[in-house]
């Protein structure tokens, strides 16, 4: 872990003028497929109220129910990140959120008709791309900060996790990650401004190694996956039987025919790719706070059960609507 480095995300500091909330100019719409459900589902993205922050509604529903993107929300961490109310949820939000937080947008209402975020490419870009269609229109109320006055440590030792935050006058994230796998080197990635999000973490794809591939398969879960939207890693050889599985649920034109390291005939857009995606599902799930966050944070072995239960601290220390 780093001591605080001398950079921001925000653009405000504590001393500076107040910030006004911002919200979407107009309402901008997509659709997709849900990467475990393998639902395909349309998404509204609309202006909502000062104040009201960011809210998930299911217009499938008869009695639609809108379901706040907060921590005190969030029903299920296991390899995605899923709000919950009264019965009614949204799944794998985390890179949607990362879009509307670095875009700087305070209150969106989004609307969905299925139970799934649309998985797209594996990233947060498509996310990135229809909402820029939006723009932004400043709103009355001013932009209410949670500002870490003190060191928190938050820990997870089953997955061996940690969260150390500190006092800082600007919002600073980084991540570090050892998978003990010379497929994914270990490293470690400093978010440093909006800019840098929108180029150096908004395309990276999610990640999965062949034995997690095997372990979803088997359990029915990844329906609306495919090799376009995910890297997939093997750490050992891979027995010829396995891959013809891969090649028969997959087809034969997305697998490189190795046995080892990356499977798939994907590209990869950033030698750290994996890395950098485990940053950008924190910022999405940092978001579950329901404030924008001034203090420098850093997270060894992030991920969605540890990202989500720093969320709740602050939530618990700094509490608001």
């Amino acid at each position: 872990m780093k001591n605080n480095p001398d950079f921001s995300f925000d653009t405000a500091s504590i001393n500076s003028a107040p910030v006004l909330q911002k919200s979407l100019k107009r309402p901008v719409s997509c659709q997709g497929t849900g990467l475990h459900s393998g639902q395909q589902v349309n998404l509204r993205f609309l202006p909502a109220e000062a104040g009201t922050g960011i809210r998930f509604r299911r217009i499938d529903q008869p009695d639609a129910l809108d379901i706040p993107a907060l921590a005190d929300y969030v029903i299920h961490t296991e390899r995605t990140t899923v709000l919950g109310l009264e019965g009614q949820s949204v799944a794998t939000v985390e890179h949607s959120l990362a879009a509307i937080w670095a875009l700087d947008f305070d209150n969106v209402l989004v609307e969905i008709d299925g139970p799934e975020m649309p998985i797209f490419d594996g990233s947060a870009q498509p996310y990135v791309d229809v909402l820029r269609t939006a723009e932004f229109q400043l709103q009355s109320q001013e932009r209410q900060f949670l500002d870490i006055a003190e060191p928190i440590t938050v820990m997870d030792s089953k997955r061996s996790s940690v969260v150390v935050a500190t006092p800082s006058n600007r919002f600073a994230l980084e991540c570090s990650i050892d998978f003990q796998s010379k497929q994914v080197p270990g490293g470690t990635f400093s978010l440093s401004s909006p800019e840098s999000f929108l180029s150096e973490l908004a395309p990276a794809r999610t990640f999965v190694f062949f034995h997690e591939l095997e372990y979803l398969m088997d359990q029915g879960l990844i329906k609306g996956g495919d090799l376009d939207c995910a890297l997939v890693y093997a750490e050992h050889p891979v027995p010829d039987s396995k891959l013809q599985r891969l090649i028969q649920r997959f087809g034969p034109n997305k697998l490189t025919g190795n046995n080892l390291g990356l499977l798939n005939t994907l590209n990869p857009r950033f030698p750290d790719e994996p890395l950098r995606h485990k940053v950008l599902d924190a910022l999405g799930d940092l978001a579950l706070v329901g404030r924008r966050i001034r203090g420098f944070i850093s997270i060894d072995r992030p991920g969605h059960s540890i990202n989500v239960a720093f969320a709740r601290k602050l939530r618990e220390l700094y509490p608001h609507d």
